[in-house]
């Protein structure tokens, strides 16, 4: 028996890593404005608008931010940075700037983002990148512009997605600060462990959708069996060519419809496409094959951004059971039953047998602490 640990950014979210879409949006934002404030001390460039006034406006080719001057003068400009460093919402931050000043998106994915973020408590990036994709080719469909109109869409999303990548790399565990070493001990040992009640593990595979090394970090602090690999398989921030962003659900209606369509800039990010550019993939593929395995789910939504890939594994005639570690203390069974509709999903209507899924109270994703 293997054994086979779906990692997601929840996981990384336990080891106190900002790393959520939240997280980089609301960084985006706040660089931005530190970046125009520091400008401003060799820079006079005042634009000046009917309704605003005097304004400072940002140089970014997705967001266009305007503030009133008067933050600007010596009284106010310690006290509004420091108002914007303490965000830590996407929405809020956006709001705060819209109260004297203007945030406008140019990019119409931001858009999207940003009326999605006042709606619920998560953003998802890449399922909104896909619901444009489609309104864009709907709205411009049989016009000349159709593809030119794609192609800018395209653009501006990899603009975004190296934005990412060059936030992503400046977020490492601080070993500093958190006692990595007994997170190490009292929970990654048992992650890996190859013994079992009934059954001993032979070879275990972090399947990794993160972009972070953080697993390779928690590595560097284990001593013991090195019997486990870690697969990328969405590639990581060390090499960014690597990077795999964008959909990943080839039973979408929408994607159903388009799949013969000539358009090369509807079919640029879509993840199966790029999945055959890199061993990865058949790396895990060859896992899967070479013996009856378990899967264990740290972290991830199982949403449909990812529903291809866990289709092949779940499909996969050698996987014998499905473990959900959950974070909620207050409603576990809550999230196991979320997750558990969305797991479902990944399964077609000719799926033969379905792995066992059980419910533990237990568990829980353990939380990286303080020393």
């Amino acid at each position: 028996m293997n054994r086979l640990i779906i990692v997601g950014n929840g996981f990384d979210l336990s080891l106190r890593l900002k790393t959520g879409y939240n997280h980089f949006l609301t960084h985006y934002i706040q660089e931005l404005v530190l970046d125009l404030f520091e400008r401003s001390k060799t820079s006079s460039s005042i634009v000046s608008y009917e309704k605003l006034g005097n304004v400072y406006e940002t140089y970014d080719d997705l967001i266009l931010i305007k503030i009133p001057d008067y933050f600007f003068r010596d009284s106010e400009k310690e006290k509004f940075i420091n108002k914007i460093k303490k965000f830590e919402v996407f929405r809020d931050i956006i709001k705060f700037l819209n109260v004297d000043g203007s945030v406008e998106f140019k990019s119409i994915l931001l858009r999207e983002i940003h009326q999605s973020s006042e709606l619920r408590n998560w953003i998802d990036i890449e399922v909104l990148y896909f619901d444009t994709l489609i309104s864009i080719y709907r709205r411009y469909e049989g016009k000349p512009d159709l593809e030119d109109r794609l192609r800018k869409y395209n653009e501006n999303f990899q603009l975004l997605k190296s934005k990412l990548i060059e936030y992503l790399k400046e977020i490492k565990i601080d070993n500093e600060r958190y006692n990595v070493n007994f997170y190490v001990d009292n929970y990654f040992e048992k992650l890996i462990s190859p013994y079992n009640n009934s059954y001993r593990v032979n070879k275990v595979m972090f399947l990794n959708f993160n972009y972070t090394r953080s697993l390779e970090s928690l590595k560097k602090n284990y001593f013991g069996n090195d019997n486990f690999t870690i697969n990328h398989i969405h590639g990581d921030i060390t090499d960014p060519e690597t990077i795999i962003f964008g959909f990943g659900d080839e039973s979408e209606k929408n994607y159903l419809e388009l799949k013969n369509e000539r358009s090369k800039e509807l079919h640029k990010n879509i993840k199966r496409y790029h999945y055959y550019k890199d061993t990865k993939y058949d790396e895990l593929k060859s896992f899967l094959d070479s013996d009856n395995f378990e899967v264990w789910i740290i972290g991830h939504s199982c949403g449909i951004s990812d529903k291809t890939i866990f289709s092949d594994i779940l499909e996969n005639v050698n996987c014998e059971s499905i473990r959900i570690f959950h974070h909620s203390k207050d409603n576990p069974k809550g999230e196991f039953h979320d997750k558990s509709i969305e797991i479902m999903k990944s399964f077609s209507l000719t799926s033969g047998k379905v792995p066992k899924l059980n419910f533990n109270k237990d568990d829980v994703i353990f939380q990286l602490h303080s020393k």
